[in-house]
């Protein structure tokens, strides 16, 4: 992708594991070390990087 400079970007995870492993890991413990640890905390903290370099 290639946004002109200043537009702005926002991530949207609506209705899919992502966004729940953010929101649901303290209901379930196999859920938070089978989507949590693995894909949506990495992928939190690439967000929130991104974010603050660019």
């Amino acid at each position: 992708m290639n946004f002109a400079k200043g537009s702005p970007a926002a991530p949207f995870c609506l209705n899919n594991d992502l966004g729940d492993g953010w929101k649901q890991e303290a209901f379930d413990p196999d859920y938070f070390r089978e989507v949590s640890e693995k894909h949506a905390f990495p992928l939190g903290i690439n967000i929130v990087f991104y974010a603050l370099t660019h």
